[in-house]
């Protein structure tokens, strides 16, 4: 991890002095004297010995960080982004090294001083042909600048809405570059008469013939160095695929049952890509997300621990045990694994916590139902029926808050609720009880408060059960909740509709009480038969008797 943060480090270090060099480029429109003297506000922070101490730092560590990234990738398979990202990073050290040669360096090594004016000499009058392609480098440069942002940024919550913003910046900061620095050349050929003259201004600069020769010979030998070293990795990373083919295959068992060799120090991300996979990994596979995630559900007693970065990403999404990164993990024996994530998940699906994506837990249920509700809109006009809900729903909705109760569907006059969902099942079945208890009060104090506009008293049914269910983010896309489903919802939503067979407020299943901590009277207690469940079901039925016994019970120390 601390590579990853080094080599972003070091790009906002370029990246900084890129975009005041594509401002200054750009106030060429305006004139190119304004250019050359606004070149000493903008290359002052660089002249300085830290300054230039950092970008020469943040140039070359970028770059060996590139090549160390390239050399230990055991796949070249990327999405069309990241490799024009790659392309383009590969490219900037071989075109522009002339540029940096005549520049930086030559400021270093042969004592000269180039203004913007000098530099349009150069590309515009005497070799014209550098003038092309000095406006395709900063293309080329801003291309792989802006690649990279975008994939850091693009995991923020706030990236989404002003992405369209910084796309207009994107594109508008290269094209006036571009634009002044075409300005900036038609202005310094105009002030020159012929290549000759422009020659001996460059000489005023400190450029004789004989510097330019030392110029372009140094330009050539840093592409010429740049592009070894490229190849140099490049063959590195063929000859080391060639001695792990021959070598013994490790396997990896991934979804549909198919079986995939793996190259020993390969990411499970990286073998999934090699074989054509589709996975998820917003981030491009460099940690930053957790998108990648997947389920070890075979040989995770041979993987080691997860480092301190990957482990505190599952901390932050509160991933269950066996869950592991897949961009992370490299397998070193058999492994099997199950993704958990669809291969075109979204970064704001990726921060979501883990057991939003979909799992089995144990959650204590509870279901209330509004008794009467259709004779209610039936002797009221809409707008008092709408006022009556309205009122009843907050009182509820008070209840769930007072007792950690995660509101997970509405079902227009009634609705389900979910406690436990951060673990703990005495805790989970308590809060319900306690829930469905707060919710009876606070129908008596509306009936109260509501008398003069309610026809009738208020009432409603209670259902608790205690069980495991599958929790997660249920819904169509647009309006997507956190809800559950499965046999314990299923058998709560029965012990709520047994409350008007059994003419009591609460039915609460046994399990759910004794998690509770409750004893209720053995007179209470009923072995009743669930629709869809095989067998009886011990259940307590509770009136209002018994639960204001079981409360005062509570209260007494």
């Amino acid at each position: 991890m601390w590579m990853t943060r080094l080599r972003l480090g070091s790009g906002i270090v370029l990246f900084v002095y890129v975009l005041g060099h594509y401002l200054n480029h750009a106030l060429g429109i305006v004139s190119v004297d304004l250019s050359v003297a606004a070149q000493a506000i903008f290359t002052a922070p660089w002249k300085t010995v830290p300054g230039l101490i950092l970008l020469i730092g943040s140039g070359l560590t970028h770059m060996g960080l590139a090549m160390v990234a390239l050399a230990r990738r055991r796949t070249l398979r990327m999405s069309a982004m990241e490799v024009t990202q790659y392309l383009a990073g590969l490219a900037i050290p071989v075109i522009m090294a002339e540029h940096v040669s005549i520049g930086l360096i030559g400021s270093l090594v042969d004592g000269t001083s180039v203004n913007f004016f000098d530099m349009d000499l150069i590309h515009w009058v005497i070799f014209p042909s550098k003038a092309y392609t000095t406006i395709g480098a900063i293309f080329v440069v801003w291309l792989h600048a802006c690649i990279g942002i975008h994939f850091n940024l693009k995991l923020k919550p706030w990236y989404p809405r002003t992405a369209p913003f910084l796309l207009v910046a994107a594109v508008l900061i290269p094209v006036l570059s571009v634009a002044g620095h075409v300005a900036g050349g038609m202005a310094a050929a105009a002030r020159v008469q012929d290549v000759e003259e422009a020659r001996m201004a460059l000489a005023e600069a400190g450029i004789s013939p004989e510097v330019w020769g030392w110029i372009v010979a140094r330009g050539r030998w840093l592409s010429a160095s740049v592009g070894a070293v490229i190849a140099t990795v490049l063959l590195y990373r063929m000859a080391r695929q060639a001695m792990l083919r021959g070598g013994p295959m490790l396997r990896l068992a991934g979804s549909g049952g198919r079986s995939l060799p793996v190259d020993p120090g390969a990411t499970v991300l990286e073998v999934l890509r090699d074989h054509g996979v589709p996975h998820a990994s917003v981030c491009g596979g460099r940690g930053r997300c957790t998108t990648c995630r997947v389920k070890v559900v075979d040989g995770a007693e041979s993987l080691p621990e997860p480092h301190p970065g990957e482990a505190a990403a599952l901390h932050r999404i509160e991933a269950e045990a066996g869950v592991r990164l897949a961009c992370q993990l490299r397998p070193h024996a058999n492994l099997a694994v199950l993704p958990l994530l669809p291969p075109g998940v979204t970064a704001r699906q990726g921060r979501q916590k883990a057991h939003l994506a979909g799992r089995e837990q144990t959650v204590a249920c509870l279901f209330i139902d509004l008794r009467g509700s259709t004779r209610l809109g039936e002797s009221r006009l809409p707008y008092d029926v709408l006022f009556i809900l309205n009122q009843f729903f907050t009182e509820m909705e008070a209840a769930l808050t007072a007792h950690r109760g995660h509101y997970a569907t509405f079902t227009g006059d009634g609705l389900m609720a979910l406690f436990g969902l951060a673990g703990g099942e005495e805790a989970a079945c308590a809060d319900a009880w306690g829930c469905g208890c707060d919710m009876l009060g606070r129908v008596a104090r509306l009936n109260q408060a509501l008398a003069e506009e309610l026809p009738f008293p208020l009432r409603i049914g209670v259902g608790i059960h205690f069980g495991v269910a599958i929790v997660g983010d249920i819904g169509p896309p647009a309006v997507r909740h956190v809800s559950a489903i499965g046999d314990t919802i299923n058998t709560t939503a029965r012990l709520e509709s047994m409350t008007k067979d059994l003419g009591v407020p609460m039915v609460i299943s046994a399990a759910a009480a004794e998690r509770a901590g409750l004893a209720p009277p053995p007179e209470t207690r009923r072995e009743v038969e669930v629709r869809g469940r095989v067998g009886t079901l011990a259940v307590h039925a509770l009136s209002e008797e018994s639960i204001a016994a079981l409360r005062g019970a509570e209260a007494t120390p």
